[in-house]
């Protein structure tokens, strides 16, 4: 009986240093990407989406779940325009309390300024919610990631809840290059992106995890 006390003693005391040095990793990180003028954001954006729609992964979609950029995030929405011009189906998620879901969007027009002030797809007739299959790329947003793919979100949870549920499909960090950690702190539900791309270069995933 005293063991198990002690056990969930510890583990108490592990989570909450893990949820410390998370803290303070989003801290370190945002605050290097706000530092960033728009006009680099800007520019490092563009090469990183340039780079991203090179990638066989991308001419080979049909499928891309794609997040809409906030604040200081790799910017998106010139890609999302690409996207849609090169007819590929487009989907971006809304948020519904503590879950997350994703929508076909047909343009730009399907978007309204929702939760935390992002834009989500409207509701209306013609905004159909899909899935992600095996073939489908999904697009990542993150506060920082490693060279292995390990990616420290904003804290909420919706990617990793989410993407527990679909674990086939292709995952994708966009991020500046002050965004790559050496290391960074993980529990065991945190999703891994299969590859991230920066202005500078391609990190693929070689950690075998979900």
């Amino acid at each position: 009986m005293l063991k198990s006390q002690m056990t969930d003693c510890w583990n108490e005391v592990e989570k909450l240093h893990l949820a410390e040095w998370k803290a303070e990793e989003r801290k370190k990180y945002m605050y290097l990407r706000d530092t960033l003028s728009k006009d680099e954001r800007g520019k490092k954006s563009e090469q990183i989406c340039e780079t991203f729609c090179g990638l066989e992964e991308y001419r080979q979609a049909v499928e891309i779940f794609c997040y809409v950029s906030f604040r200081s995030e790799v910017e998106t929405i010139a890609l999302i325009d690409k996207i849609l011009l090169e007819q590929k189906h487009l989907y971006v998620p809304r948020v519904f309390g503590r879950e997350m879901r994703f929508f076909e969007i047909h343009s730009r027009a399907d978007l309204i300024s929702g939760t935390f002030g992002i834009l989500e797809p409207i509701l209306r007739q013609g905004i159909v919610e899909v899935s992600p299959s095996e073939d489908s790329l999904m697009i990542l947003p993150g506060v920082a990631f490693d060279a292995d793919g390990r990616r420290l979100g904003y804290g909420g949870g919706y990617y990793d809840r989410y993407l527990e549920h679909v674990p086939g499909c292709r995952r994708l960090g966009l991020a500046y290059a002050c965004q790559i950690a050496d290391v960074l702190p993980q529990e065991v539900s945190d999703i891994a992106a299969d590859m991230v791309i920066t202005e500078k270069q391609i990190y693929k995933k070689s950690i075998k995890n979900s």
